[in-house]
């Protein structure tokens, strides 16, 4: 990725069974912390940004489909996370900082710091972009940073190319 003064990254996410999950996260090599990463349990969410962990008091509901967008800019120094377009949106303001480039992209990885004895969820994920913006954007839009194209990303389970026809997009 290049680096990002403003930047909207959207996922679907379902969750199967309860526990802690990652979503995505996103490291510059000498970071310690992420950069940008989506998390959660059974009673939060979490969106790091710059090596900040934010916890939104926010439960999802298993075998439900979610459209959480995370929007950056450093202009306005804001930070907020949207849940299904923008019925509940949560904001925070933060340090005016860029993410910076060529760092690494996970998508559905736990972290390793996951807490000792922690229960590990299941979930899926569907449609992940990242734009260049901090605008709204369309369900099946792509993105103009990183697109939902599954020939960009190394599959690791054979369960993860299932095509299912119910979905958007």
């Amino acid at each position: 990725m290049s680096v990002l003064f403003q930047t909207t990254v959207c996922v679907d996410i379902q969750v199967l069974s309860p526990g802690e999950w990652t979503a995505f996260s996103y490291v510059s090599a000498p970071a310690p912390r992420y950069e940008l990463a989506l998390q959660g349990d059974a009673n939060n969410l979490y969106a790091w940004l710059l090596g900040v962990r934010h916890q939104f008091t926010v439960q999802l509901t298993t075998h439900r489909w979610y459209h959480i967008c995370l929007r950056w800019d450093t202009l306005n120094k804001s930070f907020s996370l949207t849940i299904g377009g923008n019925s509940e949106v949560y904001q925070r303001t933060a340090i005016a900082r860029a993410i910076p480039p060529s760092g690494r992209l996970l998508l559905g990885c736990q972290a390793n710091e996951a807490s000792p004895g922690a229960k590990l969820a299941t979930v899926e994920l569907y449609l992940f972009r990242i734009w260049d913006d901090v605008g709204e954007h369309r369900a099946c839009e792509d993105g103009t940073v990183i697109g939902w194209d599954s020939r960009l990303w190394a599959i690791t389970r054979a369960q993860a190319r299932v095509q299912d026809y119910t979905l958007q997009c």
